[in-house]
């Protein structure tokens, strides 16, 4: 920044051919416009640095959300015999992956008998 200022400073004064105090005025001048640039450029500079973290802070709260749901989904098959598996229309679809073990502990009330 200070050897923007100075090359600047240097340009304004060799191109102004006025007398002593027309020449510090008119560099003054100048230089508060120069000035205004920068401190704008800057404040946009930082403007988009925010807006990039943001967008990276949404991102990682994004995979952590994932990462939850995926270990939750992972106790679900582990603790009821489940398949879940996304799907891109419905999201998130469970199936039954051994309805055998789940109808294990069940009574049979229907005999084969009553079936014909």
């Amino acid at each position: 920044m200070e050897e923007s200022c100075e090359s600047e400073v240097t340009m304004l004064w060799g191109s102004s051919v006025d007398l002593i105090l027309d020449r510090l005025r008119t560099v003054s001048e100048r230089l508060n416009v120069w000035f205004r640039k920068v401190k704008r450029k800057n404040k946009m500079t930082k403007m988009k640095f925010w807006g990039e973290m943001v967008e990276v802070k949404l991102a990682l709260n994004l995979a952590y959300d994932k990462r939850i749901q995926l270990n939750y989904i992972r106790k679900l098959e582990d603790s009821c015999w489940m398949v879940v598996e996304e799907d891109s229309e419905l999201g998130w679809v469970a199936r039954v992956s051994n309805a055998d073990r789940i109808l294990e502990g069940v009574g049979r009330s229907i005999t084969t008998d009553m079936n014909e």
